[in-house]
């Protein structure tokens, strides 16, 4: 694995999982019952697969070698920081404009932009959120997966395979355990629940996933890894039908849960990792892949800003809702795009020069973990 290596076919997977998000979360503008990409939620559990297998890839032969912890935490927070501090502020100053011109709850609307800034969950909710993560709310997948970066760079990556797969089952038990038991594994993370339990369910579920995402890494050169392969176009295909399956039920849900998270994912990451892309496949996926990121930390306050306007304008009275929503959804990657451009690049340099005056070469990646 000292071979640099472009995992072309990991970036555009990783794109198409972002837009099943943002078309998930308007769901209902493609169908009135909300019957549309109901899966799509399991998206998230293969970014955090997706993180496993690149952190692994980008940061334990540098661990192993004596990186400390610190340095992990300056390159990580640089990498992740720009994006949710644009999220949270955006999702945040809406808030606050709304409160300001209604009900006045300046206290609460402040609160709720702190917290989302911080990207820490709000340990309880207030007269204006019901949602630890109000402001921005994919921000509940960032925080958790910082605390499993944090814990892996700490120590665990210091563990064995088998212990690592020890981590992965305890851990998915408890998740579909809260999967079954809610039926809905989209709120797993990013709800309260009594006692707070479905929020504490997001660390199993994200543990669950990036641990197994490590172990795909380390077995990929493996001689039967090597030889998982499909035609690329067979991989979105796959990914989108998962996405596209109707709700279940709570049994339904949980082996559906199950069946994505423990055996397709992988292997559609394996296989991922072992294809080729070249000409304008491969431009495309590397800019899926750049953008994904930005789309998935920006979509919800782009709707939040977005919606009111579209309404005032009567669009939803002229426009076929599911034709709208995908010209907004257009819209927000090429927002998404721009933002990447001119503002979390240069930031993310002038954070580099300025707090990470490592020497270390970085990987030849064209994306990075989310």
């Amino acid at each position: 694995m000292a071979e640099k290596h472009k995992f072309v076919m990991l970036d555009g997977l990783r794109g198409i999982a972002a837009i099943a998000v943002v078309l998930f979360h308007r769901r209902w503008w493609f169908a009135d019952d909300g019957g549309f990409l109901q899966h799509a939620p399991l998206a998230v559990d293969f970014f955090f697969l997706l993180s496993g297998f690149v952190i692994a890839y980008a940061y334990e032969p540098k661990l192993i070698a004596g990186m400390s912890l610190r340095r992990f935490l300056i390159k990580r927070l640089i990498r992740l920081y720009p994006l949710i501090i644009l999220g949270a502020f955006l999702g945040g100053a809406f808030i606050l404009l709304k409160e300001i011109r209604n009900e006045g709850r300046i206290a609460d609307a402040i609160e709720i932009t702190l917290f989302g800034i911080a990207a820490i969950p709000m340990p309880f909710p207030n007269s204006i959120a019901n949602q630890p993560f109000y402001a921005d709310q994919p921000l509940w997948s960032i925080f958790f997966e910082l605390l499993v970066n944090i814990g892996f760079a700490a120590f665990l990556y210091r563990l064995t395979n088998s212990s690592l797969k020890l981590i992965v089952v305890f851990t998915a038990v408890v998740y579909l355990i809260a999967v079954a038991v809610k039926g809905d594994f989209g709120l797993i993370g990013n709800q309260y629940g009594p006692y707070g339990w479905m929020l504490l369910a997001g660390l199993p579920r994200t543990a669950c996933s990036f641990f197994l995402g490590v172990i795909i890494f380390r077995r990929l050169g493996d001689s039967w890894i090597s030889r998982v392969r499909a035609p690329a176009w067979t991989l979105p295909v796959i990914l989108i039908a998962i996405f596209a399956v109707p709700d279940l039920g709570n049994i339904g849900n949980t082996i559906m849960a199950a069946l994505s998270v423990l055996i397709v994912f992988p292997l559609i990451v394996i296989t991922g990792a072992n294809a080729q892309l070249d000409g304008v496949g491969a431009k495309i996926a590397a800019i899926s892949g750049a953008v994904s990121f930005p789309i998935y930390v920006l979509h919800e306050p782009m709707y939040a800003w977005s919606e009111p306007l579209m309404y005032r304008l009567g669009l939803f009275d002229q426009v076929v809702p599911s034709v709208l929503a995908c010209a907004l959804v257009f819209g927000i990657a090429f927002f998404s795009l721009i933002v990447y451009k001119i503002y979390d690049i240069p930031i993310r340099r002038f954070l580099t020069s300025t707090f990470d005056t490592s020497k270390q070469a970085t990987p030849a990646l064209r994306w990075e973990s989310a």
